[in-house]
């Protein structure tokens, strides 16, 4: 019987131990078992991968120390040196996979003819939402983003030539670019088996600016690819910006109508103060609340409904349902029928 392919996982470490202990444990409950893992600790500032207790694993686990920190796509490309399986796949040490991630990517990548497998991606943390996009090599030129970890085959690694070191913070999108730019296929499955942590020191959140002044190092290097599909580009954002319109005109719509509804309670609410206040003043005057008392007592008396509601006794609070209740100035008694 054939042996099921070797995958290999790269996992750059920087800081948060708790995170990485998470990532770990995400992958050591993977439905697939032909898988080794490669921790390259990038100069962490923390503590050190071999100081974790990663209690006990069931993979070949190899852990590779850099000096300094050399930035995360140097770590990534270290990691895949020491990587001896036919397919990679790249993760931070803050996400997490789900456990058929493995089983599942494989076995649509092993029955196709594309490159690689992504699915869809479900952000936590700071922020919660599913991100389900299909990735194009115009959506990437136009600045959309591509996931983090994703399952491919070796060859596409090597032939983009690993992660661009000039670009530490962009490196993912850069390195999609490249894929699909020298005519690399994408599969995505419909699935959700990747969970991308989002939280205030995560790179992404930090560097915000930096990875925007970026982009003219993208656009240099790949110059050719940005020529060429400049239309396409453009149309691309142009339906993006249409779809936006259309959700901003969605919730001005909805928000029309809360307020609407809004005033309106609002303005309930105002009518409702005065009445109370108008019963308050009739409680608080003593000639004021002897005179209500005797006008109700009239038989063709008319008297405004909120006061008379906040006077009446409730069938509740009343001690015999058999009794009927006078009131004379601030006294009330109960007398027998």
């Amino acid at each position: 019987m054939q042996k099921p392919p070797l995958i290999s996982i790269v996992i750059t470490y920087y800081s948060y131990a708790d995170y990485l202990l998470e990532a770990v444990a995400s992958i050591n409950a993977q439905t697939y078992r032909n898988f080794e893992v490669i921790i390259v600790d990038d100069g962490s500032p923390e503590k050190h991968v071999y100081e974790l207790d990663f209690g006990p694993v069931e993979f070949p686990l190899k852990i590779v120390t850099h000096e300094s920190n050399k930035g995360l796509p140097e770590a990534r490309n270290t990691g895949v040196k020491q990587a001896s399986g036919e397919f990679l796949v790249i993760m931070d040490s803050d996400d997490l996979i789900e456990p058929t991630f493995l089983q599942d990517t494989l076995a649509v990548l092993q029955d196709s003819e594309n490159d690689g497998v992504y699915t869809h991606m479900q952000l936590f943390g700071a922020r919660d939402y599913l991100w389900k996009e299909e990735v194009s090599l115009i959506s990437l030129l136009a600045g959309e983003p591509g996931p983090v970890t994703f399952l491919m085959k070796r060859r596409v690694f090597e032939e983009v030539g690993g992660y661009n070191q000039h670009l530490s913070l962009n490196s993912d999108h850069e390195f999609w670019v490249a894929a699909l730019g020298c005519g690399m296929k994408f599969a995505r499955l419909e699935k959700t088996l990747f969970k991308y942590r989002k939280h205030e020191q995560s790179m992404s959140s930090v560097n915000r600016d930096q990875w925007w002044q970026s982009i003219p190092v993208l656009l240099e290097h790949h110059k050719e690819l940005y020529d060429r599909h400049y239309p396409e580009i453009l149309a691309f954002k142009e339906r993006q910006f249409r779809k936006l319109e259309d959700q901003y005109d969605t919730l001005y719509q909805e928000w029309l109508e809360v307020d609407a509804e809004s005033r309106r309670v609002h303005q309930i609410h105002k009518e409702a103060l005065k009445r109370m206040s108008f019963a308050d003043q009739v409680f608080q005057n003593p000639v004021l609340r002897a005179l209500f008392f005797l006008f109700r007592r009239s038989p063709n008396s008319t008297i405004d409904s909120a006061v008379d509601s906040a006077l009446t006794v409730s069938a509740k609070t009343a001690p015999d349902s058999n009794a009927k209740v006078t009131a004379i100035g601030d006294t009330r008694r109960v007398a027998s029928r």
